[in-house]
């Protein structure tokens, strides 16, 4: 938690933080920037070597960059990774398959900014909805949840957002803190190891049982 500054006001942009690669939600999240009229700030590596990666990139994400509207800053190193998250409305995560956990949600969290990310994978297990950030489900043949915002796809993330920015200082503000709480409840280095151990004890005193 010490490599995360928590930033309690945010700021007035979206980010986007990921490899450009399409499960990733890239395209997707400038979609979502033009649609509430927000600009967007990107940060990530381009794996030049994969040639689906490489045209996804030319393709859907490059003829889109404008200064002041959606930008591209690069491959983040930790310090400029921590102050883009740190300073952004929210972030937005609308991945395309079921990722396992989502470290970049957690991050984002971490420095009190709020997530809007597609209630696939591990999502609702990182996420609170309505408190963290908004669950999203990403079409309606893909129901995860009976979540607070009903839209679904891009609709739905675009509401999200709107909430968002339309939340008075006050309420803005509980939810960042609610984001940094949550994180250091439920994923710091001690908790997981914590949760490890106990998991092995489990382990090991069903193995006991079964050989007694």
């Amino acid at each position: 938690m010490s490599r995360f500054t928590f930033n309690l006001t945010g700021g007035n942009y979206l980010v986007w933080l990921g490899r450009f690669t399409p499960v990733k939600g890239a395209k997707e999240a400038i979609e979502i920037a033009k649609a509430v009229k927000m600009p967007l700030l990107m940060a990530g590596k381009i794996d030049w070597a994969v040639e689906r990666d490489k045209q996804y990139f030319k393709e859907f994400i490059e003829p889109h960059f404008k200064k002041g509207e959606i930008e591209y800053l690069g491959e983040a190193n930790h310090a400029q990774k921590n102050k883009l998250m740190g300073s952004a409305l929210c972030l937005l995560n609308p991945i395309s398959w079921d990722e396992p956990f989502g470290l970049v949600s957690a991050e984002a969290n971490a420095c009190g900014t709020p997530v809007v990310v597609f209630a696939r994978g591990a999502a609702p297990e990182v996420i609170k909805d309505g408190e963290t950030g908004f669950l999203i489900n990403s079409s309606k043949k893909n129901i995860k949840g009976d979540w607070l915002i009903k839209k679904t796809g891009i609709e739905g993330i675009s509401e999200a957002v709107e909430r968002i920015r339309m939340m008075p200082k006050n309420r803005y503000q509980k939810m960042r803190r609610a984001c940094r709480e949550h994180v250091e409840k439920n994923f710091t280095i001690e908790k997981m190891a914590d949760s490890y151990e106990k998991l092995y004890q489990e382990v090991l005193e069903k193995q006991r049982k079964e050989t007694v």
